[in-house]
Protein backbone atom coordinates (compact mmCIF):
# COMPACT_ATOMS: atom_id res chain seq x y z
CA UNK A 1 0.00 0.00 0.00
CA UNK A 2 2.72 2.70 1.00
CA UNK A 3 3.77 2.47 -3.19
CA UNK A 4 0.49 3.19 -3.99
CA UNK A 5 0.03 5.77 -1.60
CA UNK A 6 3.55 7.36 -2.95
CA UNK A 7 2.14 7.31 -6.89
CA UNK A 8 -1.35 8.19 -5.93
CA UNK A 9 0.13 11.36 -3.98
CA UNK A 10 2.18 12.65 -6.62
CA UNK A 11 -0.68 12.37 -8.87
CA UNK A 12 -3.37 14.02 -6.56
CA UNK A 13 -0.49 17.12 -6.03
CA UNK A 14 0.09 17.08 -9.76
CA UNK A 15 -3.84 17.53 -10.39
CA UNK A 16 -3.99 20.65 -7.93
CA UNK A 17 -0.68 22.62 -9.68
CA UNK A 18 -1.26 25.30 -11.51
CA UNK A 19 1.50 24.62 -13.77
CA UNK A 20 2.39 21.51 -15.93
CA UNK A 21 4.87 19.01 -14.58
CA UNK A 22 7.46 18.86 -17.73
CA UNK A 23 8.79 21.56 -19.05
CA UNK A 24 6.53 22.44 -21.79
CA UNK A 25 7.71 24.65 -25.07
CA UNK A 26 4.94 26.77 -26.76
CA UNK A 27 5.02 29.34 -29.57
CA UNK A 28 4.95 31.86 -26.75
CA UNK A 29 7.83 30.81 -24.67
CA UNK A 30 8.73 28.18 -21.94
CA UNK A 31 7.33 26.77 -18.85
CA UNK A 32 9.55 25.62 -16.48
CA UNK A 33 8.84 22.25 -15.01
CA UNK A 34 7.86 21.74 -11.48
CA UNK A 35 9.70 21.41 -8.78
CA UNK A 36 9.06 18.32 -6.42
CA UNK A 37 10.37 17.91 -2.68
CA UNK A 38 9.75 14.64 -1.20
CA UNK A 39 10.42 14.21 2.68
CA UNK A 40 11.27 10.98 3.86
CA UNK A 41 12.06 8.44 1.07
CA UNK A 42 10.35 5.00 2.59
CA UNK A 43 9.15 2.61 0.10
CA UNK A 44 6.63 5.70 -0.56
CA UNK A 45 8.88 8.29 -0.99
CA UNK A 46 10.73 6.25 -3.35
CA UNK A 47 7.50 5.51 -5.46
CA UNK A 48 6.77 9.21 -5.14
CA UNK A 49 10.41 10.27 -6.84
CA UNK A 50 10.00 7.89 -9.45
CA UNK A 51 6.61 9.08 -10.20
CA UNK A 52 7.31 12.30 -10.50
CA UNK A 53 10.39 11.70 -12.21
CA UNK A 54 8.28 9.82 -15.23
CA UNK A 55 6.31 13.01 -15.49
CA UNK A 56 9.12 15.15 -15.85
CA UNK A 57 9.65 17.38 -12.63
CA UNK A 58 12.71 18.93 -10.93
CA UNK A 59 12.79 16.32 -7.85
CA UNK A 60 14.85 16.80 -4.62
CA UNK A 61 14.59 14.10 -2.04
CA UNK A 62 15.35 14.50 1.63
CA UNK A 63 15.82 11.39 4.32
CA UNK A 64 17.86 11.21 6.99
CA UNK A 65 19.53 7.49 6.39
CA UNK A 66 22.88 7.37 3.87
CA UNK A 67 21.00 4.59 2.26
CA UNK A 68 17.76 6.34 1.58
CA UNK A 69 19.56 8.87 0.02
CA UNK A 70 21.13 7.01 -2.48
CA UNK A 71 18.59 5.17 -3.37
CA UNK A 72 16.81 8.26 -4.28
CA UNK A 73 19.65 9.40 -6.20
CA UNK A 74 19.76 6.68 -8.28
CA UNK A 75 15.87 7.46 -9.00
CA UNK A 76 17.46 10.57 -10.84
CA UNK A 77 16.17 12.91 -7.64
CA UNK A 78 18.53 15.59 -6.29
CA UNK A 79 19.73 15.01 -2.56
CA UNK A 80 21.77 15.99 0.56
CA UNK A 81 23.22 15.37 3.88
CA UNK A 82 21.13 16.91 6.81
CA UNK A 83 24.09 16.71 8.91
CA UNK A 84 22.24 13.51 11.20
CA UNK A 85 25.42 11.18 12.04
CA UNK A 86 24.04 7.83 10.29
CA UNK A 87 24.34 6.20 13.83
CA UNK A 88 21.02 7.96 14.95
CA UNK A 89 19.70 8.18 11.37
CA UNK A 90 19.13 4.56 11.55
CA UNK A 91 16.62 2.72 13.61
CA UNK A 92 15.60 -0.69 14.12
CA UNK A 93 15.30 -2.30 10.92
CA UNK A 94 16.80 -0.19 9.54
CA UNK A 95 13.68 2.43 9.77
CA UNK A 96 14.29 6.14 10.51
CA UNK A 97 13.71 6.51 14.60
CA UNK A 98 11.80 9.24 16.06
CA UNK A 99 14.30 12.45 16.08
CA UNK A 100 14.34 14.76 19.43
CA UNK A 101 17.49 17.67 18.64
CA UNK A 102 18.91 16.72 21.63
CA UNK A 103 19.81 13.34 20.75
CA UNK A 104 21.74 14.46 17.36
CA UNK A 105 22.52 18.09 18.19
CA UNK A 106 26.38 17.02 19.30
CA UNK A 107 26.62 14.73 15.54
CA UNK A 108 25.04 17.54 14.10
CA UNK A 109 27.58 20.42 14.97
CA UNK A 110 30.77 18.28 13.74
CA UNK A 111 28.67 17.66 10.39
CA UNK A 112 27.19 20.97 9.94
CA UNK A 113 29.60 22.33 7.48
CA UNK A 114 28.91 19.41 5.30
CA UNK A 115 27.53 21.16 2.58
CA UNK A 116 24.96 19.89 -0.21
CA UNK A 117 25.53 19.08 -3.68
CA UNK A 118 25.89 22.76 -4.44
CA UNK A 119 27.90 23.99 -1.89
CA UNK A 120 25.19 25.48 0.71
CA UNK A 121 24.31 24.17 3.44
CA UNK A 122 21.29 22.15 3.60
CA UNK A 123 18.98 24.55 5.24
CA UNK A 124 20.10 27.12 2.98
CA UNK A 125 19.31 25.39 0.58
CA UNK A 126 16.21 23.87 1.03
CA UNK A 127 15.03 27.50 2.22
CA UNK A 128 16.60 29.19 -1.43
CA UNK A 129 14.39 26.32 -3.17
CA UNK A 130 10.95 27.23 -1.26
CA UNK A 131 11.79 30.81 -2.66
CA UNK A 132 11.63 29.78 -6.23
Amino acid sequence: MSTVAGYKGVLMAANRLSKFMPMVGTAVGVIKPANVLVIGTGVAGLQAVATAKRLSAVVTAVDIRPDAREQSMSLGAKSFDVGVPADVAIGEGGYAPAQRPARWRVGALRHRRRACHDGQPALQYLRHRHRQ
